[in-house]
């Protein structure tokens, strides 16, 4: 219900949820992303986070009836939108519609506050480890939480990485913490895996594999591992720079099909370069290039000043294996556009 213009509406919450959650927005250090979510659900912004996470504080405890959408509730979809789709790698996993039915169900059932762990208990922040020096490594639920259409399962992936101390030659091992999630749509019959790309790349793959480790450890069904038929994208590659009228392609990377290098055609500064408009040619040895990688950015359709960006990039090797299982996303502006893109290159695969 709308409310009139002159009501007063009152936000309140436990302080201590309301400033759990600010942390934990300030702790992702990502002010673009929490600057367009934090629009759609009515919030003032500033050019620097600290500033924007006052503002989205003073816009709860407000007393304007124009702030009535600023809630708790509203900050709480924001964080967990700019932690687990602000940029992230994905794989999809096909499965049959009973066996779907049976993992939402489970998902749905279990009960996080009979299991709580180190990292659930202070979810969206991350652990202190120079307080908490003997929290565990591995994966650990953090939070199961119904988006509407679908259900959301955060994690929190802890592994020891090596920091370099004062110079190359002196290292140390420390724990490092990194939020990943999955996703179970309600209408599809596939799980979406995110892990985030603040990750090493060398080791994605490793990510993905202690998420769905720890995911079918979660809903504990007996044969889900062997029925994940997981999407190979090697077609939606050369699918999506034929197809001119699919976003525009700010970097490309195509390959010879003979002994030669690879050819970049790249500019992500401008607004207006698209790889599809360029062509490669060897001259010497008249190779022809194929597109192995690609880069595609659509504009938000509610504001043509910001882009939502898919990119997929096997290695050299995987890509002549005809092997693409990863594809990323970069600031979708809201869950339908993003579940469009991917249904969409699902397709084309």
């Amino acid at each position: 219900m709308n409310q009139p213009a002159n009501t007063t509406v009152v936000n309140t919450a436990p302080n201590n949820q309301l400033e759990q959650l600010l942390n934990g927005l300030e702790q992702t250090e990502n002010l673009a992303y929490t600057r367009i979510v934090g629009r759609t659900y009515g919030f003032e912004t500033s050019n620097q986070l600290k500033r924007t996470i006052e503002k989205f504080k003073s816009d709860i405890l407000s007393s304007e009836s124009s702030k009535a959408k600023c809630t708790v509730d509203s900050l709480e979809k924001i964080v967990d939108r700019v932690i687990c789709f602000s940029d992230h790698q994905y794989r999809i996993a096909k499965l049959d519609p009973k066996t779907m039915a049976d993992v939402r169900k489970a998902v749905l059932a279990y009960d996080l506050n009979k299991n709580p762990n180190t990292y659930s208990k202070v979810y969206p922040c991350k652990v202190d480890f120079e307080k908490n020096s003997k929290a565990p490594t591995g994966d650990f639920l953090c939070k199961i939480t119904d988006s509407g259409d679908g259900v959301l399962c955060i994690f929190a992936t802890v592994i020891k990485e090596k920091v370099h101390k004062y110079s190359s030659m002196s290292s140390l091992m420390v724990n490092k913490q990194y939020f990943n999630c999955v996703f179970i749509p309600y209408n599809e019959n596939f799980i979406e895996f995110l892990v985030t790309r603040d990750v090493n790349q060398k080791q994605i793959g490793r990510f993905f594999n202690k998420l769905e480790t720890e995911f079918i450890n979660i809903i504990n069904i007996p044969g889900v591992k062997g029925k994940l038929e997981y999407v190979n994208f090697h077609k939606a590659i050369i699918n999506y720079f034929k197809d001119k009228k699919s976003g525009r392609v700010p970097h490309a990377i195509l390959s010879p099909d003979g002994n030669s290098r690879d050819a970049h055609l790249k500019d992500l500064q401008s607004k207006t370069y698209c790889a599809r408009t360029q062509r490669v040619e060897d001259e010497e040895k008249k190779l022809t290039y194929i597109c192995r990688s690609i880069l595609i950015r659509w504009k938000y359709h509610n504001d043509k000043n910001h882009e939502v960006e898919m990119g997929i990039f096997p290695t050299r090797h995987d890509w002549e294996n005809k092997e693409c299982y990863d594809f990323y996303i970069k600031k979708p502006s809201d869950s339908l556009s993003l579940l469009n893109i991917i249904k969409d290159i699902i397709s084309r695969s």
